[in-house]
């Protein structure tokens, strides 16, 4: 962002702005993206947003997640100055709180604000119980646990997992990764309550259909 403002005659930076279809930032640059690719653009997303991610993910879009640049860029730093390699290690071994583009911190209270249609699509656990929507919205509490389904090209269900660490601040959340699923018989394996493993399978098998 800031080699953007510095570029003040968009000699290397262009700034487009986009048609607006929702009144989420990520599904308006989820839709552009989409729309450049269908015209055979090469396009690529940089991210440091696991979820809009995954979601560009689910339509084929190429993205680079910006801590693997970082990354690079600290990588060939160490190489060079190899007396600090082992407590860089250590640094890279703790696992950071990050941000979710579908939660929001507003006076103290965290929520999950769903877009109308996908309620489907998450499911929230506390202390492995299913939470209830108020709404579209779910307040959220440190230890709480979302899964955010997705379903892939070739037909299969991603699961993936976050677990909220801090419900004080807007890097809230801790990647748990995801599962892969592409059988009715590995959701039964999931190790997660029967009335979880329902609403998997509905899912799955939903969209299975469509």
């Amino acid at each position: 962002m800031k080699l953007c403002a510095e570029d003040y005659n968009s000699v290397k930076f262009k700034v487009i702005t986009s048609e607006e279809v929702s009144s989420y930032p990520d599904e308006n640059l989820i839709y552009y993206l989409r729309k450049e690719s269908k015209q055979g653009k090469n396009i690529i997303l940089i991210t440091d947003d696991n979820a809009l991610a995954c979601i560009a993910k689910g339509y084929g879009i190429k993205y680079i997640l910006a801590r693997e640049l970082d990354n690079k860029k600290t990588n060939k730093h160490l190489n060079r100055v190899k007396s600090n390699n082992k407590t860089t290690k250590k640094e890279n071994n703790i696992k950071k709180n990050i941000n979710l583009e579908f939660v929001r911190l507003m006076k103290d209270v965290l929520y999950l604000f769903v877009p109308t249609g996908k309620e489907d699509s998450f499911i929230v656990l506390d202390k492995g119980e299913i939470k209830s929507y108020i709404a579209n919205n779910i307040i959220l509490k440190t230890g709480d646990e979302i899964l955010q389904l997705f379903n892939t090209k070739k037909g299969k269900l991603k699961i993936q997992k976050f677990k909220i660490t801090d419900a004080l601040s807007p890097k809230c959340a801790q990647d748990l990764g995801f599962d892969i699923i592409t059988s009715i018989e590995q959701i039964e394996e999931l190790p997660y309550t029967n009335s979880v493993k329902s609403r998997i399978r509905y899912f799955y098998t939903l969209n299975k259909k469509a």
